[in-house]
C-alpha cells in the first residue's frame, strides 16, 4: 500500500441544515483499498459524499487528493478531477445503449471531425467489460440489463472517466444475492488496478466482506474509525447500531387463519393468509415490483385474484381498496407518487361492499392511526435521508387500513433499528388478522422473517 492516500478528509466540518452538521470527520482512502462508511440513518453518511463531491461546499477543515488540497465547488469539478459517484439510482438513459450510456458525454471522435466514433466507444466498451468479467453486448439497450449489471455499468462508467477514487452510495440494496456477487467479483477486479473506493451500506456482512477500513459515524462526529478485521460480527453491530447480537428477525408467530387473498399469474400461485407473513422472492429483474403493482390495480392484467374467496377485479387503485389491498413499491416514479397520492384521497369513497369486508375493525384502526399521525409530528423534510423516507413510505402503507399488505423491497437502504421497527409494525398488523406479502431481493431476511417464502424463479414474467 502506498504512503499517500488517494483520498483524505482532515476535520472537515459542514453545517448541513437548522439541524444537523457535520463535525471534524478524518478518514483516508489509499490505492486498492475499499473504506466502509457506516452508521444509523441520517448519520451523515450521505451528506458526506455530498461535501466530498463538491455538491456541497466545504466549510471547514481540509480536503486532500492525492496529498494536494483541493475545494470542489461542483459535483463536474469532482468529477474531472478524478473522483466518481455510483448510487443506488443512477441517472442514466434505459433506451441507449451500453456503449452509449458508458461514454455519454465522453464520446471518442473520429480525428477532429464533431463526428462520433462508435465502432471505436463499442470496441473500448467490449474491453473494458471483458476486463470487469462481464460478458454484455454494447449495442444492448441498458434497460435490458439487470439491476445488477446497470450498477456495473455504472462503475465501468467511472473507469472512462479515469477516476481514481469512486464513492459507493448503497450499491447493493436492492441486488439479489447472485447478482451481490457479481458485482463483488467486478470490485474486486477493479480494486487490483489501485483505484479506492467509499462504501456506504448497512448490510454489515458485506461491509466486514469488502472493506479494509471502517468509519461509523453518529449524529454527524466519527464514532468509530479502524480496520475492519478489529471487529467481528457482534463487535461491528455494537459499534454501528448499540445493539447487541439478538435475532434481528425475532417476531411474534401466528396461527394462519382464514383466507385473505389468492393470486394466479403466469407461473405464479400463491395464497395469503390471516397471520401470514409471506416472502416473495427471485424471478427476474422488477418481477416482484410487476407483481405488487398489478395486484394494487397500477398495472391491471395478466393477474387473476380472489379476496376472501370471492373472485375480483383489479382494474384500479380503487378496486384494490376495495378489495383490502395496501400497497408500497420500491420505485418512487411520478406513476406510483400519483396513484398513491389517488389512493389516499378516494379512500372514503370504497362503497357498501368494501366498507363490509373491512368490518367494524376499519373504524377503530382509522381513528387510532389519525390520532397517532395527528399527535406524532413528522421529521422534518430537509432532515430526512433517503433510508428515512423509505422507512415512512412503508409505515405509511402499513398504517393505512386494509386486510392485505403488499410491500416491496421495504427495508432496502434501511439501517438496522429501522428494520426492526418495521418488522414490529408488520407484526402488529398480523396480530390484526391482516396478512402481509413482503418482496425481498435479501435471503437472509426471507429466510429469518417469513413464515414461508414463494420463489418467481419459475414465473414466465
Amino acid at each position: 500500500m502506498e504512503d499517500t492516500p488517494l483520498l483524505a478528509l482532515r476535520r472537515v466540518s459542514r453545517r448541513v441544515n437548522s439541524e444537523f452538521s457535520l463535525r471534524e470527520i478524518s478518514l483516508e482512502v489509499y490505492p486498492g483499498q475499499v473504506h466502509a462508511v457506516l452508521g444509523r440513518n441520517a448519520a451523515g453518511k450521505s451528506a458526506l459524499f455530498a461535501v466530498i463531491m463538491g455538491a456541497v461546499p466545504l466549510q471547514a477543515g481540509q480536503l486532500l487528493l492525492e496529498g494536494k488540497p483541493v475545494c470542489f465547488q461542483s459535483p463536474a469539478q469532482a468529477v474531472q478531477a478524478g473522483l466518481m459517484l455510483v448510487g443506488q439510482n443512477q441517472e442514466m438513459f434505459p433506451t441507449l445503449s451500453v456503449a452509449e450510456n458508458l461514454y455519454f458525454g465522453m464520446e471518442p471522435r473520429v480525428g477532429k471531425l464533431p463526428v462520433l466514433d462508435t465502432g471505436k466507444m463499442r470496441r473500448q466498451t467490449k474491453a473494458l467489460l471483458e476486463q470487469m468479467g462481464l460478458e454484455v453486448n454494447p449495442k444492448t439497450p441498458l434497460g435490458q440489463l439487470s439491476p445488477a449489471r446497470q450498477q456495473l455499468i455504472g462503475i465501468a462508467r467511472a473507469v472512462v472517466s479515469q477516476a481514481r477514487v469512486v464513492l459507493l452510495d448503497e450499491p447493493t440494496s436492492r441486488l439479489d444475492s447472485g447478482e451481490k456477487q457479481e458485482f463483488y467479483r467486478a470490485l474486486e477486479g477493479l480494486r487490483r488496478q489501485g483505484r479506492g473506493f467509499l462504501l456506504i451500506t448497512h448490510d454489515l456482512e458485506e461491509a466486514r466482506r469488502l472493506a479494509d477500513r471502517i468509519t461509523v459515524l453518529d449524529r454527524g462526529r466519527v464514532a468509530y474509525s479502524g480496520p475492519a478485521s478489529q471487529l467481528d460480527a457482534a463487535g461491528l453491530q455494537q459499534a454501528v447500531y448499540g445493539l447487541g447480537a439478538a435475532d434481528p428477525y425475532a417476531r411474534p408467530r401466528f396461527s394462519p387463519g382464514r383466507e385473505l387473498l389468492r393470486v394466479e399469474a403466469p407461473g405464479v400461485g400463491l395464497c395469503l393468509r390471516a397471520g401470514e407473513l409471506v416472502g416473495l422472492t427471485g424471478g427476474a429483474a422488477g418481477q416482484g415490483l410487476a407483481l405488487v403493482r398489478a395486484l394494487g390495480g397500477l398495472a391491471p392484467g395478466g393477474v387473476r385474484v380472489w379476496a376472501g374467496g370471492e373472485p375480483v377485479e383489479l382494474d384500479s387503485p380503487l378496486a384494490a381498496l376495495a378489495a383490502g389491498i395496501q400497497i408500497a413499491t420500491n420505485q418512487l416514479d411520478e406513476e406510483v407518487v400519483e396513484q398513491a397520492s389517488q389512493l389516499l384521497q378516494r379512500g372514503s369513497g370504497t362503497g357498501a361492499r368494501g366498507k363490509a369486508r373491512l368490518g367494524l375493525r376499519t373504524f377503530s384502526q382509522d381513528l387510532g392511526r389519525s390520532l397517532r399521525s395527528f399527535v406524532v409530528a413528522p421529521p422534518r423534510e430537509e432532515y430526512m435521508t433517503g433510508g428515512n423516507r423509505r422507512r415512512e413510505l412503508m409505515e405509511r402503507a402499513l398504517d393505512r387500513v386494509g386486510l392485505v399488505y403488499l410491500l416491496c423491497d421495504p427495508t432496502a437502504g434501511l439501517d438496522l433499528p429501522s428494520r426492526r421497527g418495521l418488522y414490529e409494525l408488520a407484526a402488529q398488523r398480523l396480530s390484526e388478522g391482516c396478512g402481509v406479502l413482503w418482496v425481498t431481493s435479501d435471503p437472509a431476511e426471507a429466510a429469518g422473517l417469513c413464515d414461508r417464502t414463494v420463489d418467481l424463479s419459475a414465473a414466465a414474467g
